[in-house]
């Protein structure tokens, strides 16, 4: 059989046998596996919640559920299918899976660190009801390796230039998630999946807006212009148009200003009206301006680590304006 390395079309370094150390074959199945198993998972969360959702039948047959419980349900069905589809071509090589992987690594965990970051400066019992102490850090154990150790094992993991090499090596193909380079990549994911969230927020009817809250078909315009544009940015900055950084850098740009004067002006339980996530009716004064301290932090650290990555990949633009 003839030398791997010698064959016609393939790299350079394909025959890993004479490189070991950059064989990631080991390394490549656990990962698959391991993806496996949190989509599996996640495909069981699924049918919990949508078991749960029979209970909001009223004796009429009329569903009383809110968007917010679809949304869930929505969102970790395609988590489930992508986890599961990632593990499947991770055990295969396929040298797609290194780009989706980091495109979602890095963004979950900076979300994940940052709301773990959150939840213990945050006043007590802002995120959950009040518990026993042992259930608290039962809690936040399990959202630790969750939303932080697992996307940071994934990101550490995909990173590395002997991963690329192996995937290069076993699918000697080029994939359509290379057409652009990683970061651009990643830009151009992040920017579609919040476009998305966008798409599907306008159901809810209400959106913040320099300092107030609109409601009604105005807020459902507002967030519908938002994910339009930011696919359209998506879409033009994978095409190297320097018109999708532009207008990429405007939406993130206004979407800080817009969100922290609407918490700055506002009080925190209107801002829960809108996302919905205390778990109790009313805070104190004291504690609902340190949990919008908290909030604000946060928005600025999301929005504008999103605006430091449109700066530094604006160098990729191949289309002036």
């Amino acid at each position: 059989m003839a030398d791997p390395a010698l064959m016609p079309g393939t790299i350079p370094y394909a025959n890993l046998g004479h490189r070991p150390a950059m064989n990631r074959h080991a390394g490549l199945l656990l990962a698959g596996i391991g993806s496996l198993v949190l989509g599996t998972v996640a495909s069981c969360v699924v049918c919990a919640l949508a078991f749960d959702q029979t209970g909001q039948i009223d004796r009429r047959g009329r569903w009383q559920g809110t968007f917010e419980d679809i949304f869930h349900i929505i969102f970790f069905a395609i988590g489930a299918v992508l986890l599961i589809w990632i593990g499947i071509d991770s055990l295969r090589h396929r040298r797609w899976v290194r780009p989706v992987v980091l495109a979602i690594g890095w963004p979950a965990l900076v979300l994940g660190a940052l709301t773990f970051i959150g939840r213990l400066v945050s006043p007590e019992d802002t995120w959950l009801p009040r518990q026993a102490p042992e259930t608290v850090v039962l809690e936040e154990v399990a959202f630790f390796l969750g939303g932080v150790a697992v996307p940071l094992l994934a990101v550490w993991f995909y990173s590395r230039i002997s991963v690329r090499h192996s995937l290069e090596a076993f699918d000697t193909y080029e994939s359509w998630t290379e057409g652009c380079p990683l970061s651009v990549f990643i830009l151009c994911s992040l920017l579609q999946v919040e476009g998305l969230i966008s798409l599907a927020a306008m159901v809810g009817m209400k959106a913040p807006f320099f300092g107030r809250y609109l409601e009604g078909w105005p807020a459902g315009g507002v967030m519908s212009t938002a994910g339009i544009a930011l696919l359209v940015a998506s879409y033009l900055c994978f095409c190297g148009s320097s018109w999708g950084w532009l207008l990429a850098a405007a939406i993130l740009w206004l979407g800080l200003v817009t969100t922290s004067t609407t918490l700055l002006r506002t009080d925190i339980h209107k801002f829960d009206d809108f996302l919905r996530f205390l778990p109790h009716p009313r805070l104190n004064s004291d504690d609902s301006a340190r949990l919008r301290t908290v909030i604000v932090l946060n928005s600025i650290i999301v929005f504008g680590s999103q605006l430091l990555l449109v700066a530094r990949t604006r160098r990729h633009a191949r289309v002036a304006p």
